[in-house]
């Protein structure tokens, strides 16, 4: 079931907006799918990604959610 929108402030934000995803694009290009994927499941437990500096607007926008009280909030 759809989520209803109308009436309600909407941000969608990519990962790429909040992480550096540098390196791994480069695999991807000059290594291919395989190789791409080998490097994900061989990483998978490593701490989180390098974050952007786009990363402290979700920390903004969780920070006016608080300030404004009980609101649904989705990440």
């Amino acid at each position: 079931m759809a989520y209803p929108i109308d009436k309600k402030l909407v941000v969608g934000i990519t990962s790429s907006a909040l992480f550096d995803f540098t390196a791994e694009d480069e695999i991807f290009r000059t290594e291919g799918l395989a190789a791409f994927k080998k490097y994900q499941i061989d990483n998978r437990k490593k701490p989180p990604l390098r974050e952007r500096p786009s990363h402290s607007l979700n920390d903004c926008l969780d920070s006016i959610r608080s300030s404004l009280g009980n609101l649904r909030w989705r990440l």
